[in-house]
């Protein structure tokens, strides 16, 4: 199979997967019409969700470190484009991959808020005793586990504004959203339709899909591409769904274009990364900027996911035990395939040095073997 015709097809399974995390709060808001606990169901959902997080979590982190860093520190080196202080150098490889963290986090959390706490019922203890401490076991709140994060509040006022700012009643309302006052009036005039209402949220995701399809069309090889749009499409349904609970209070076509905005994302990441890497198109400078750039934005992804799901309220040990499984699962799962392929392809024989089999080769104990062409 041509490699085109791969990056056509994540393309589609990404673009579907986040579909269907959008799709999923209007799903589940119409079974709830026939009569069964909604709330049993939505709690499933949840705890499916957070460990489906935790595992891309593990996947993104382990694609970070092992597979794209190395490649995009070698693409540095052999596209001559360090900067050479008197006798030294230095590869700017890891500055641009800071700078593009540095970026996101930037948008997600000073110019909105970003993430509530993760509150899902999954983290409570059915048997108070079974694996709880005392201090664990004993209740901070009186409400339920989904309105357990205004206990983080300083002040009881503030815990009444959380309380109307989320509207827990929602399905997997996971975002509390707001803007700094500078930027308010400003926001008010770019978006119109929705009055602000989920515009940095919805923007932030349309970068991380952007750059997460720009690392899909970069890969070169039908493994690393298959492997890069698993652990996309792990966390990329959850991140629709989040969405789609968060502007579900918006009028329908608001919802739906910001929806489009954050699906088609991925899409034409892997467009501009096809193009970058194409054999008729190609600027090996061009690809090294663009993938530390990637590196930095999943590595916002799989910190993100983390904090969301293991810095919260866990009164289960049993339950921060099994989503530190998932992540170190993920995590394991991309060395296993790193070291596979190694082996498959000789050790650290590899004739190009764009190839990502020579960043995962320098990632598993190879960095000291260099081919200069």
């Amino acid at each position: 199979m041509h490699i085109a015709i791969s990056r056509a097809l994540a393309a589609l399974l990404i673009g579907v997967s986040g579909l269907a995390g959008c799709m999923i709060p209007y799903i589940v808001r119409l079974l709830s019409n026939s009569g069964t606990d909604l709330k049993a169901r939505r709690d499933a959902i949840d705890s499916r969700l957070c460990l489906c997080n935790c595992l891309g979590a593990g996947i993104v982190m382990g694609m970070s470190f092992l597979h794209i860093l190395p490649e995009s520190v070698s693409q540095y080196e052999h596209s001559n484009l360090l900067w050479h202080l008197r006798d030294g150098s230095v590869n700017p490889a890891y500055f641009t991959m800071l700078m593009s963290f540095l970026g996101m986090l930037f948008l997600e959390r000073v110019l909105s808020s970003g993430r509530t706490p993760c509150s899902a019922a999954f983290n409570d203890c059915p048997l108070p005793n079974a694996c709880c401490g005392p201090d664990d076991a004993m209740e901070s709140c009186p409400e339920s586990g989904r309105h357990r994060s205004a206990c983080d509040m300083e002040s009881h006022e503030e815990a009444q504004e959380t309380k109307r700012e989320c509207n827990y009643g929602t399905f997997g309302s996971r975002f509390r959203h707001h803007h700094l006052k500078v930027v308010s009036a400003l926001m008010k005039v770019l978006c119109p339709l929705c009055e602000c209402n989920g515009l940095c949220i919805t923007l932030a995701l349309f970068i991380h899909s952007l750059f997460e399809g720009i690392v899909v069309g970069l890969a070169d090889s039908h493994w690393n591409l298959w492997l890069i749009t698993a652990g996309i499409i792990l966390h990329k349904w959850a991140a629709g769904m989040a969405l789609s609970s968060f502007v579900s209070g918006n009028s329908k076509l608001s919802a739906l274009i910001m929806q489009t905005i954050f699906c088609l994302g991925s899409p034409f990441g892997i467009l501009i990364g096809g193009l970058t890497s194409g054999t008729g198109m190609f600027f090996p400078s061009a690809e090294a900027v663009l993938n530390s750039i990637a590196v930095g934005t999943l590595l916002y992804i799989g910190m993100e996911i983390i904090t969301h799901e293991l810095f919260c309220h866990m009164h289960c040990r049993k339950t921060a035990f099994l989503k530190w499984l998932c992540v170190f699962l993920g995590t394991m799962l991309i060395f296993t395939t790193a070291i596979f392929e190694v082996y498959m392809n000789g050790g650290c024989a590899h004739s190009h040095a764009s190839d990502v089999g020579h960043g995962i080769a320098n990632a598993v104990g190879c960095g000291a073997h260099h081919h200069h062409h």
